[in-house]
């Protein structure tokens, strides 16, 4: 038995529309073009923290005139030595002007 026609087909072809040209696929994103030099073989590390959080650690940031980044890498190498780990977290320098 034969395939029947798609109806959105069937109904075009009696409308006498002609169908969409396909668009070309989109090439991908090559990671190497798009990502800035400063974030070459870094991975994103994503948590979810109370609004209060976040706020105090910007604050703290601002406070002692560095970024949240160099926070983060702060109390990490502060987890990591706690627990008998090496101090790897990368912590910037302070904020430029």
């Amino acid at each position: 038995m034969a395939k029947r026609p798609d109806l959105s087909t069937s109904l075009r072809n009696a409308a006498g529309s002609r169908p969409a040209p396909v668009a070309s696929p989109v090439p991908s994103r090559s990671s190497s073009s798009t990502v800035p030099p400063s974030r070459t073989g870094m991975v994103s590390l994503t948590i979810h923290v109370p609004p209060m959080v976040r706020n105090q650690l910007k604050r703290l940031a601002l406070d002692q005139d560095t970024t949240l980044h160099a926070i983060c890498g702060e109390a990490f190498n502060m987890l990591f030595a706690s627990h008998g780990q090496p101090e790897i977290a990368p912590t910037a320098s302070r904020r430029r002007e």
